[in-house]
């Protein structure tokens, strides 16, 4: 039995790590990208501007279509493209109170992720010296969907007003804001998982202190 809750555990760790890295991932590779793709970037310095990450919904209009080539073939396709990065209409660097609000959203969401990370460890560890059904655990697993829940909150409301302003600035032809593209879908949906164990862990603490009554 505690083998294969070890085992749905760590799919599970593998899971929030898995999406922690795949958002750094992705903002990093594609910030750079944008960055040198504008020309805001000289070679040996890592400037990092007010870039947009943008999910579109293309109506695949053949007008809106860009060709790009496929090396293996060599023959050249129609494609729309669903994610670019947005150059604003002003090229400058997130400062003042952006920067100052941008770096707490950033290191509240980071807490909250490690936090949730730990609480995790804890009850697996716990878990495993057969503290089962005790309010520890049930502590644990809370702390870690609060966690989780505040992470993807954070993420989502941030990714949200970025899709605000972007709209504000920039209109493609052919194309529409995927607005719920920037949902942290997975930490969310974890946190709430978290929270249903937590309720059924209580529940189980409750009935063994009444038979022990």
């Amino acid at each position: 039995m505690k083998t294969k809750l070890n085992l749905i555990c760590v799919m599970v760790f593998a899971v929030m790590v898995a999406d922690l890295w795949g958002g750094w991932f992705e903002f990093d590779v594609g910030s750079n990208a944008a960055d040198y793709e504008m020309g805001m970037v000289k070679e040996g310095e890592h400037k990092v501007i007010d870039a947009w990450y943008v999910c579109l919904l293309p109506f695949c209009n053949a007008e809106t279509a860009i060709t790009v080539r496929n090396d293996i073939t060599g023959e050249e396709l129609r494609a729309w493209p669903t994610q670019i990065y947005v150059e604003p209409l002003e090229h400058e660097e997130f400062k003042g109170w952006g920067a100052i609000t941008q770096s707490i959203f950033a290191l509240v969401a980071a807490i909250a992720f490690i936090v949730a990370i730990c609480a995790f460890v804890g009850f697996i560890v716990r878990v495993n010296r057969d503290h089962i059904f005790d309010w520890k655990n049930v502590k644990l697993l809370r702390s870690a969907g609060a966690g989780l829940l505040l992470y993807g909150i954070i993420g989502s409301v941030w990714a949200v007003i970025g899709q605000v302003d972007t709209v504000q600035k920039f209109r493609l032809k052919g194309y529409a804001i995927d607005w719920l593209s920037g949902i942290e879908f997975t930490p969310l949906m974890l946190g709430l998982i978290a929270f249903v164990a937590a309720q059924v862990f209580a529940m189980g603490v409750k009935e063994e202190q009444e038979l022990t009554i």
